[in-house]
């Protein structure tokens, strides 16, 4: 008892100090899965917290075994708590992912290259996903890569038309 206390409060402080990567995965004795994960299986909602909004945490990274750290947490019998705020840091995540793809397509669709440079350069620096946001296809639309490819063709042949 007195330990599980010890550890509850210590514990940001030790992901803090050696937890540089918040999304770095365990080996196969642990099933590949996240400091995230470990928190969320054990119900420490104070330590999810730490990881998510300092640390950019993955809240729908998945573990060998397929499981997310919701999944987890809800296997655990954790809090509501725990469940509630994984859903809303996934749903801000989500959010987040959509509104920079949109702002990319807007800036491929203007042909605006630095500004999709410096889109890209910023979800990079930010720890984005950005293959993934790139190749993203809301309501079935066209990824960017498709529209951008598209938008090269039709400029070269719009130059080199007779």
């Amino acid at each position: 008892m007195l330990m599980d206390q010890l550890i509850k409060k210590y514990c940001n402080d030790l992901l803090r100090s050696f937890v540089a990567n918040s999304n770095i995965r365990s080996g196969a004795q642990d099933n590949f899965r996240t400091p995230l994960h470990t928190a969320c299986e054990h119900g420490f909602l104070s330590n999810i917290r730490q990881l998510v909004e300092t640390g950019g945490a993955d809240v729908g990274a998945v573990d060998g075994s397929g499981l997310s750290p919701l999944d987890l947490a809800l296997r655990g019998g954790h809090s509501s708590d725990v469940a509630e705020y994984l859903r809303s840091a996934g749903v801000a995540r989500e959010e987040a992912r959509l509104a920079l793809h949109f702002a990319l397509r807007e800036a491929v669709c203007s042909s605006d290259v630095g500004a999709v440079r410096a889109l890209l350069a910023d979800a990079a620096v930010g720890g984005g996903d950005v293959a993934e946001i790139v190749n993203m296809t809301p309501n079935g639309t066209n990824t960017l890569l498709f529209k951008y490819e598209f938008l090269i063709f039709q400029l070269y042949f719009s130059v080199n038309s007779y």
